[in-house]
Protein backbone atom coordinates (compact mmCIF):
# COMPACT_ATOMS: atom_id res chain seq x y z
CA UNK A 1 0.00 0.00 0.00
CA UNK A 2 1.53 3.50 -1.04
CA UNK A 3 -0.64 5.62 0.90
CA UNK A 4 2.05 6.95 2.99
CA UNK A 5 1.44 7.79 7.17
CA UNK A 6 2.28 11.66 6.54
CA UNK A 7 -0.76 11.64 4.02
CA UNK A 8 -2.86 9.89 6.90
CA UNK A 9 -1.83 12.68 9.62
CA UNK A 10 -4.01 15.56 7.34
CA UNK A 11 -7.35 15.22 8.79
CA UNK A 12 -8.78 16.02 5.46
CA UNK A 13 -7.33 12.85 4.10
CA UNK A 14 -8.82 10.57 6.52
CA UNK A 15 -12.51 11.89 6.52
CA UNK A 16 -12.22 11.97 2.82
CA UNK A 17 -11.10 8.20 3.12
CA UNK A 18 -14.20 7.37 5.90
CA UNK A 19 -16.81 9.23 3.88
CA UNK A 20 -16.51 6.94 0.93
CA UNK A 21 -15.75 3.39 1.98
CA UNK A 22 -18.96 3.97 4.83
CA UNK A 23 -20.70 6.21 2.77
CA UNK A 24 -21.51 9.12 5.22
CA UNK A 25 -20.17 12.62 6.26
CA UNK A 26 -17.91 11.98 9.03
CA UNK A 27 -16.83 15.02 10.89
CA UNK A 28 -13.71 14.15 13.41
CA UNK A 29 -13.70 15.02 16.37
CA UNK A 30 -9.90 15.24 16.80
CA UNK A 31 -6.78 15.44 14.64
CA UNK A 32 -6.17 11.77 13.54
CA UNK A 33 -3.43 9.74 14.84
CA UNK A 34 -0.89 7.79 13.54
CA UNK A 35 1.14 5.08 14.51
CA UNK A 36 -0.61 5.03 18.04
CA UNK A 37 0.33 2.57 20.51
CA UNK A 38 -1.58 0.75 22.73
CA UNK A 39 -1.50 -1.91 25.32
CA UNK A 40 -3.18 -3.14 28.30
CA UNK A 41 0.27 -3.44 30.61
CA UNK A 42 3.38 -3.38 30.21
CA UNK A 43 3.77 -6.91 30.21
CA UNK A 44 1.30 -7.78 27.35
CA UNK A 45 1.63 -7.12 23.54
CA UNK A 46 1.58 -3.82 22.24
CA UNK A 47 -0.13 -2.94 19.00
CA UNK A 48 0.40 0.21 16.58
CA UNK A 49 -2.89 1.27 15.04
CA UNK A 50 -1.71 2.92 11.35
CA UNK A 51 -4.87 5.68 11.99
CA UNK A 52 -7.33 6.28 14.62
CA UNK A 53 -9.29 9.00 14.93
CA UNK A 54 -12.72 9.45 16.78
CA UNK A 55 -15.70 11.94 15.40
CA UNK A 56 -18.04 14.03 17.07
CA UNK A 57 -20.19 11.21 18.07
CA UNK A 58 -17.60 9.63 19.48
CA UNK A 59 -17.57 6.71 17.30
CA UNK A 60 -13.62 4.77 17.15
CA UNK A 61 -12.30 4.62 13.60
CA UNK A 62 -9.18 2.37 13.79
CA UNK A 63 -7.58 2.05 10.05
CA UNK A 64 -4.99 -0.69 8.93
CA UNK A 65 -2.85 -1.13 5.56
CA UNK A 66 -1.97 -4.47 5.05
CA UNK A 67 0.76 -5.22 2.54
CA UNK A 68 0.87 -9.19 2.85
CA UNK A 69 -1.15 -12.08 4.28
CA UNK A 70 -0.12 -12.82 6.87
CA UNK A 71 -3.00 -15.83 7.43
CA UNK A 72 -3.86 -14.25 10.66
CA UNK A 73 -5.61 -11.24 10.03
CA UNK A 74 -9.09 -11.90 11.68
CA UNK A 75 -7.99 -12.77 14.80
CA UNK A 76 -5.34 -9.68 14.89
CA UNK A 77 -8.64 -7.89 14.12
CA UNK A 78 -10.58 -9.34 17.13
CA UNK A 79 -7.30 -8.51 19.17
CA UNK A 80 -7.60 -4.90 17.83
CA UNK A 81 -10.91 -4.64 19.10
CA UNK A 82 -10.36 -5.92 22.92
CA UNK A 83 -7.23 -3.80 23.41
CA UNK A 84 -8.94 -0.70 21.93
CA UNK A 85 -11.98 -1.89 24.17
CA UNK A 86 -10.39 -2.24 27.56
CA UNK A 87 -9.05 1.34 27.49
CA UNK A 88 -12.60 3.30 26.67
CA UNK A 89 -13.96 2.92 30.24
CA UNK A 90 -12.45 4.66 33.37
CA UNK A 91 -11.69 2.48 36.25
CA UNK A 92 -14.80 1.49 38.31
CA UNK A 93 -17.25 2.78 35.23
CA UNK A 94 -19.84 -0.69 34.92
CA UNK A 95 -22.47 0.86 33.05
CA UNK A 96 -20.95 -0.90 29.60
CA UNK A 97 -23.58 0.84 27.42
CA UNK A 98 -21.32 3.94 27.48
CA UNK A 99 -18.96 1.86 25.61
CA UNK A 100 -17.88 3.56 22.16
CA UNK A 101 -18.83 2.12 18.97
CA UNK A 102 -15.77 1.09 17.05
CA UNK A 103 -15.50 0.73 13.81
CA UNK A 104 -12.12 -1.43 12.43
CA UNK A 105 -11.27 -1.46 9.07
CA UNK A 106 -8.35 -3.56 7.00
CA UNK A 107 -7.61 -2.64 3.48
CA UNK A 108 -5.44 -5.27 1.47
CA UNK A 109 -3.99 -5.48 -2.04
CA UNK A 110 -5.51 -9.54 -1.70
CA UNK A 111 -8.43 -11.40 -1.49
CA UNK A 112 -8.76 -12.68 2.09
CA UNK A 113 -11.80 -14.29 2.17
CA UNK A 114 -11.37 -15.52 -1.80
CA UNK A 115 -14.94 -14.67 -2.67
CA UNK A 116 -13.97 -11.82 -5.00
CA UNK A 117 -15.79 -8.70 -3.28
CA UNK A 118 -14.38 -5.84 -2.44
CA UNK A 119 -15.74 -5.20 0.73
CA UNK A 120 -16.35 -7.91 3.53
CA UNK A 121 -18.06 -6.45 6.57
CA UNK A 122 -18.92 -8.68 9.72
CA UNK A 123 -20.93 -7.87 12.81
CA UNK A 124 -22.31 -9.99 15.41
CA UNK A 125 -25.80 -11.93 14.41
CA UNK A 126 -27.96 -14.82 15.87
CA UNK A 127 -26.89 -17.90 13.95
CA UNK A 128 -30.34 -19.23 14.52
CA UNK A 129 -32.24 -15.71 13.75
CA UNK A 130 -30.47 -14.52 10.92
CA UNK A 131 -32.06 -11.40 11.03
CA UNK A 132 -30.96 -10.89 14.82
CA UNK A 133 -27.93 -8.42 15.64
CA UNK A 134 -26.01 -8.66 18.83
CA UNK A 135 -25.77 -4.80 18.55
CA UNK A 136 -22.72 -4.72 20.64
CA UNK A 137 -21.24 -1.76 18.37
CA UNK A 138 -18.23 -3.67 17.28
CA UNK A 139 -17.71 -3.68 13.28
CA UNK A 140 -15.10 -5.23 11.06
CA UNK A 141 -14.22 -4.49 7.09
CA UNK A 142 -12.17 -6.19 5.48
CA UNK A 143 -11.50 -4.31 2.10
CA UNK A 144 -10.05 -5.81 -1.09
CA UNK A 145 -8.24 -3.60 -3.42
CA UNK A 146 -8.47 -6.23 -6.13
CA UNK A 147 -11.97 -7.58 -6.25
CA UNK A 148 -14.57 -8.31 -9.08
CA UNK A 149 -17.87 -7.14 -8.31
CA UNK A 150 -18.35 -3.79 -9.06
CA UNK A 151 -22.25 -3.70 -8.69
CA UNK A 152 -21.81 -4.54 -4.96
CA UNK A 153 -20.07 -1.26 -4.20
CA UNK A 154 -19.57 2.53 -5.29
CA UNK A 155 -17.47 3.30 -8.28
CA UNK A 156 -15.90 5.93 -5.70
CA UNK A 157 -14.51 3.30 -3.02
CA UNK A 158 -13.15 1.24 -6.25
CA UNK A 159 -11.57 4.12 -7.53
CA UNK A 160 -10.38 4.81 -3.76
CA UNK A 161 -9.22 1.63 -3.20
CA UNK A 162 -7.09 1.86 -6.45
CA UNK A 163 -5.55 4.57 -5.02
CA UNK A 164 -4.03 3.58 -1.79
CA UNK A 165 -2.75 0.42 -3.53
CA UNK A 166 -1.13 2.73 -6.57
CA UNK A 167 -0.77 6.54 -5.47
CA UNK A 168 0.03 7.82 -8.40
CA UNK A 169 -0.25 11.11 -10.87
CA UNK A 170 -1.83 8.52 -13.86
CA UNK A 171 -4.14 6.84 -11.40
CA UNK A 172 -5.10 9.69 -9.70
CA UNK A 173 -5.90 11.25 -13.14
CA UNK A 174 -8.07 8.21 -14.01
CA UNK A 175 -10.27 8.92 -10.84
CA UNK A 176 -13.60 10.53 -12.00
CA UNK A 177 -14.16 10.97 -8.25
CA UNK A 178 -13.29 14.86 -7.54
CA UNK A 179 -12.40 14.06 -3.52
CA UNK A 180 -10.18 11.45 -4.85
CA UNK A 181 -7.79 14.22 -6.89
CA UNK A 182 -8.33 16.75 -4.07
CA UNK A 183 -6.42 14.11 -1.95
CA UNK A 184 -3.80 13.46 -4.31
CA UNK A 185 -3.42 16.90 -4.39
CA UNK A 186 -2.63 17.23 -0.81
CA UNK A 187 -0.18 14.17 -0.67
CA UNK A 188 1.37 15.55 -3.02
CA UNK A 189 2.06 18.82 -1.16
CA UNK A 190 3.13 16.46 1.49
CA UNK A 191 5.67 14.59 -0.06
CA UNK A 192 6.82 17.62 -1.40
CA UNK A 193 7.24 20.27 1.73
CA UNK A 194 10.90 20.16 3.66
CA UNK A 195 9.27 19.66 6.31
CA UNK A 196 7.96 16.25 5.02
CA UNK A 197 11.00 15.10 3.82
CA UNK A 198 13.35 15.76 7.28
CA UNK A 199 10.36 14.02 9.10
CA UNK A 200 10.59 10.95 6.64
CA UNK A 201 14.02 10.88 7.32
CA UNK A 202 13.68 10.71 11.08
CA UNK A 203 11.01 8.40 10.99
CA UNK A 204 13.04 5.99 9.00
CA UNK A 205 16.57 6.53 11.50
CA UNK A 206 14.14 6.08 14.90
CA UNK A 207 12.88 3.21 12.81
CA UNK A 208 15.78 1.65 12.11
CA UNK A 209 17.44 2.53 15.76
CA UNK A 210 14.50 1.17 17.60
CA UNK A 211 15.05 -2.16 15.92
CA UNK A 212 18.34 -2.34 16.81
CA UNK A 213 17.94 -1.52 20.08
CA UNK A 214 14.94 -3.56 20.47
CA UNK A 215 17.47 -6.29 19.46
CA UNK A 216 19.85 -5.57 21.63
CA UNK A 217 17.46 -5.13 24.65
CA UNK A 218 15.65 -7.91 23.67
CA UNK A 219 19.15 -10.00 24.25
CA UNK A 220 19.73 -8.45 27.39
CA UNK A 221 16.74 -7.83 29.34
CA UNK A 222 14.93 -11.16 28.55
CA UNK A 223 12.71 -10.81 25.57
CA UNK A 224 14.46 -13.69 24.10
CA UNK A 225 12.04 -15.74 27.28
CA UNK A 226 9.48 -14.24 25.38
CA UNK A 227 10.76 -15.63 21.80
CA UNK A 228 11.33 -19.07 23.35
CA UNK A 229 8.13 -19.12 24.84
CA UNK A 230 6.14 -18.04 21.93
CA UNK A 231 8.65 -20.14 19.72
CA UNK A 232 7.61 -23.31 21.88
CA UNK A 233 4.26 -22.42 22.08
CA UNK A 234 4.04 -22.51 17.68
CA UNK A 235 6.37 -25.59 17.63
CA UNK A 236 3.80 -27.95 18.23
CA UNK A 237 1.37 -26.50 15.88
CA UNK A 238 3.62 -25.41 13.15
CA UNK A 239 7.13 -26.07 10.90
CA UNK A 240 10.46 -24.60 12.09
CA UNK A 241 9.80 -22.96 8.38
CA UNK A 242 6.77 -20.89 9.50
CA UNK A 243 7.42 -20.20 13.29
CA UNK A 244 10.90 -18.75 11.61
CA UNK A 245 8.31 -16.39 8.89
CA UNK A 246 5.57 -15.82 11.42
CA UNK A 247 7.87 -13.98 14.08
CA UNK A 248 10.18 -12.66 11.36
CA UNK A 249 13.94 -14.17 12.42
CA UNK A 250 16.04 -16.60 10.79
CA UNK A 251 15.14 -20.45 10.67
CA UNK A 252 18.85 -21.15 12.52
CA UNK A 253 17.46 -19.22 15.56
CA UNK A 254 14.05 -21.03 15.50
CA UNK A 255 16.32 -24.07 15.95
CA UNK A 256 19.01 -22.86 18.65
CA UNK A 257 15.59 -21.54 20.33
CA UNK A 258 13.76 -25.09 20.48
CA UNK A 259 17.93 -26.85 21.48
CA UNK A 260 17.90 -24.32 24.07
CA UNK A 261 14.77 -25.31 25.64
CA UNK A 262 14.92 -28.67 25.25
CA UNK A 263 18.39 -28.67 26.84
CA UNK A 264 16.91 -26.08 29.61
CA UNK A 265 14.12 -28.57 30.43
CA UNK A 266 16.63 -31.17 31.16
CA UNK A 267 18.27 -28.73 33.47
CA UNK A 268 15.48 -28.21 35.32
CA UNK A 269 14.20 -31.67 35.69
CA UNK A 270 18.05 -33.06 36.78
CA UNK A 271 18.03 -29.71 39.24
CA UNK A 272 14.54 -30.60 40.70
CA UNK A 273 15.57 -34.26 41.32
CA UNK A 274 18.68 -33.62 42.78
CA UNK A 275 16.94 -31.42 44.79
CA UNK A 276 14.12 -34.09 45.72
CA UNK A 277 17.31 -36.76 46.88
CA UNK A 278 18.85 -33.80 49.06
CA UNK A 279 15.55 -33.46 50.81
CA UNK A 280 14.86 -37.36 51.47
CA UNK A 281 18.20 -37.69 52.03
CA UNK A 282 17.64 -35.35 55.31
CA UNK A 283 14.43 -36.46 55.94
CA UNK A 284 15.96 -39.91 56.22
CA UNK A 285 18.76 -38.77 58.37
CA UNK A 286 16.58 -37.20 60.66
CA UNK A 287 14.35 -40.34 60.93
CA UNK A 288 17.34 -42.22 61.66
CA UNK A 289 18.52 -40.25 64.14
CA UNK A 290 15.13 -39.79 66.09
CA UNK A 291 15.42 -44.42 65.55
CA UNK A 292 18.20 -44.02 67.43
CA UNK A 293 17.44 -41.92 70.25
CA UNK A 294 14.44 -44.45 71.30
CA UNK A 295 17.29 -47.13 71.84
CA UNK A 296 18.95 -48.17 75.20
CA UNK A 297 22.78 -47.28 74.44
CA UNK A 298 23.88 -47.51 78.49
CA UNK A 299 22.57 -49.83 81.64
CA UNK A 300 21.67 -53.04 81.30
CA UNK A 301 18.56 -53.98 78.68
CA UNK A 302 18.03 -57.71 78.51
CA UNK A 303 15.44 -57.49 75.38
CA UNK A 304 17.95 -57.57 72.54
CA UNK A 305 15.73 -55.16 69.72
CA UNK A 306 15.87 -52.43 72.66
CA UNK A 307 19.43 -51.76 72.07
CA UNK A 308 21.09 -49.58 70.13
CA UNK A 309 23.40 -50.41 67.22
CA UNK A 310 26.20 -50.23 69.36
CA UNK A 311 25.07 -52.37 72.16
CA UNK A 312 23.77 -55.04 69.41
CA UNK A 313 27.03 -55.30 67.85
CA UNK A 314 28.91 -55.70 71.24
CA UNK A 315 26.31 -58.25 72.42
CA UNK A 316 26.55 -60.38 69.13
CA UNK A 317 29.93 -60.11 69.30
CA UNK A 318 29.75 -61.68 72.88
CA UNK A 319 27.60 -64.39 71.68
CA UNK A 320 30.40 -65.74 69.40
CA UNK A 321 32.67 -67.25 72.75
CA UNK A 322 29.85 -67.90 74.55
CA UNK A 323 28.35 -69.99 71.34
CA UNK A 324 31.82 -71.46 71.55
CA UNK A 325 31.39 -72.45 75.37
CA UNK A 326 27.95 -73.79 75.43
CA UNK A 327 28.88 -76.07 72.43
CA UNK A 328 31.77 -77.53 74.61
CA UNK A 329 29.37 -77.81 77.76
CA UNK A 330 26.63 -79.61 75.61
CA UNK A 331 29.34 -81.88 74.32
CA UNK A 332 30.80 -82.46 78.28
CA UNK A 333 27.47 -83.01 79.49
CA UNK A 334 25.21 -84.76 76.73
CA UNK A 335 28.73 -87.02 75.50
CA UNK A 336 26.68 -87.05 72.39
CA UNK A 337 27.92 -85.22 69.01
CA UNK A 338 24.18 -85.89 67.62
CA UNK A 339 23.37 -82.84 70.41
CA UNK A 340 26.47 -80.71 69.69
CA UNK A 341 25.96 -80.86 66.05
CA UNK A 342 22.13 -79.81 66.26
CA UNK A 343 23.39 -76.34 68.53
CA UNK A 344 25.71 -75.67 66.56
CA UNK A 345 23.49 -75.64 63.67
CA UNK A 346 20.82 -73.20 65.53
CA UNK A 347 24.00 -71.29 66.16
CA UNK A 348 25.08 -70.59 62.45
CA UNK A 349 21.45 -70.12 61.52
CA UNK A 350 20.64 -67.00 64.43
CA UNK A 351 23.86 -65.66 63.67
CA UNK A 352 23.67 -64.74 60.06
CA UNK A 353 19.69 -63.40 60.27
CA UNK A 354 20.70 -61.56 63.46
CA UNK A 355 23.30 -59.91 61.36
CA UNK A 356 21.52 -59.54 57.71
CA UNK A 357 18.30 -57.94 60.16
CA UNK A 358 20.79 -55.79 61.58
CA UNK A 359 23.13 -54.53 59.35
CA UNK A 360 21.72 -55.27 55.69
CA UNK A 361 17.92 -55.02 55.74
CA UNK A 362 17.52 -52.27 57.96
CA UNK A 363 20.13 -50.12 56.51
CA UNK A 364 19.15 -51.05 52.79
CA UNK A 365 15.32 -50.65 53.60
CA UNK A 366 15.81 -46.61 52.59
CA UNK A 367 13.40 -44.67 50.81
CA UNK A 368 16.22 -42.21 49.08
CA UNK A 369 16.40 -43.36 45.06
CA UNK A 370 20.74 -43.31 44.83
CA UNK A 371 20.84 -46.83 47.27
CA UNK A 372 24.54 -46.55 47.49
CA UNK A 373 24.59 -42.95 48.38
CA UNK A 374 21.69 -43.69 50.60
CA UNK A 375 23.13 -46.90 52.57
CA UNK A 376 26.98 -44.93 52.73
CA UNK A 377 25.14 -41.65 54.50
CA UNK A 378 23.33 -44.31 56.65
CA UNK A 379 26.73 -46.23 57.75
CA UNK A 380 28.75 -42.92 57.95
CA UNK A 381 25.67 -41.99 60.61
CA UNK A 382 25.50 -45.22 62.50
CA UNK A 383 29.93 -44.74 62.86
CA UNK A 384 29.27 -41.13 64.01
CA UNK A 385 26.58 -41.56 66.54
CA UNK A 386 26.32 -45.01 67.37
CA UNK A 387 29.63 -46.80 67.86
Amino acid sequence: MEVKDEAMDDPENVKTMLDIILSQNTNLKHPPQTEKEQRTSTDNRQIRLDVYAIDEDDVIYEVEAQKENTHNLPKRSRLYQGIIDSKLLPPGVVDFNLLNEVLIVLIMPFDLFGYGLYRYTFQMKCEEVPELKLDDGATRIFLNTRGKHPELVSPELIELLKYMEHSTDEISEACESKRIQEMHRRVCQIKASEKAEVKYMQTWEEKILIKQEGIAEGRLEGKLEEKQELTRKLANKFSIEQIAEMLEIDISEVENILKESQNGKLLEQNIASEKTIKKTKVKYMQSWEEKNMNKVDKCFELVYWKLSYRRKFIRTLWMIPWTIVSLIFIQIVGKNYKYTILAGIIYLVILPIQAIYNYVYDLSNCPIPDYPNCLETAQSCVHNSSF
